[in-house]
């Protein structure tokens, strides 16, 4: 019997490590939804005029957390792709290949 659950642990835990990889979540929900590319909103440009060094501060954290969400979503796409990919029959990827040369021409 320990045996056993040792098997299914090991069976779960590359799940657990695929939920784990992925940050911002949120950012694929129209992704798996819509099947459309997520946009994040970029950050507002900073008046040239601007001294106040908190509004400055504010605005470079919100530019370094643009930059994190998108290198995260590139990232997602990705895991989900080759997660998506590994799925599929041979079959199957033999037909995605070929509709992928007919969109070239």
């Amino acid at each position: 019997m320990r045996r056993q659950e040792t098997v299914l642990e090991d069976c779960r835990s590359p799940r657990r490590i695929r939920c784990q990889e992925i940050k911002y979540p949120g950012d694929m929900a129209s992704l798996t939804k819509d099947f459309v590319r997520p946009e994040i909103p970029k950050p507002t440009e900073l008046e040239v005029s601007e001294t106040n060094r908190l509004v400055i501060a504010i605005w470079e954290k919100k530019v370094s957390a643009y930059c994190t969400r998108t290198d995260y979503l590139d990232s997602n796409l990705k895991t989900a792709y080759a997660v998506i990919l590994g799925q599929c029959s041979e079959a199957m990827k033999a037909k995605l290949t070929s509709r992928d040369k007919e969109s070239r021409k």
